[in-house]
């Protein structure tokens, strides 16, 4: 008897991060929702959470969402630190408690828009958040 097959090296460097695609009809619903992200852009480590975000969001829906660093267009994902988003600066008080790298991500409305806010007091937070 004889058994063929094939084998698939895992080396586990992406062990939670893998983005397999929605359904196509998920993934419509998921990107009039989350079809767009709000994030700045000016540390490393702001960049490196904006990458993850687009690199899942890009996997996950079958498309990259359209990036902004500053104002909410349509219904979003916002990202930042009081300090790096006049956005977030609105929820300051909502992020004292949460320590260096504590991070909060909930629903919120701004300019009338429905977001989720991925806050946090510092960028690490944010970066953890994603």
């Amino acid at each position: 008897m004889a058994c063929t097959g094939s084998v698939r090296a895992e080396d586990g460097y992406a062990l939670w991060m893998r983005y397999a695609p929605l359904e196509p009809g998920r993934a419509a619903q998921v990107r009039a929702r989350l079809g767009e992200v709000v994030a700045p852009d000016q540390t490393p480590t702001q960049r490196a959470a904006r990458e993850e975000l687009v690199r899942g969001l890009s996997g996950l829906l079958g498309r990259a969402p359209r990036m902004h660093t500053a104002a909410v267009r349509a219904q979003a994902v916002v990202l930042g630190t009081p300090q790096s988003s006049a956005l977030i600066a609105a929820f300051g008080a909502e992020l004292e408690s949460l320590g260096e790298e504590g991070y909060l991500l909930r629903r919120a409305h701004i300019n009338g828009r429905e977001v989720l806010l991925v806050a946090a007091p510092r960028d690490i937070g944010v970066l953890y958040g994603v």
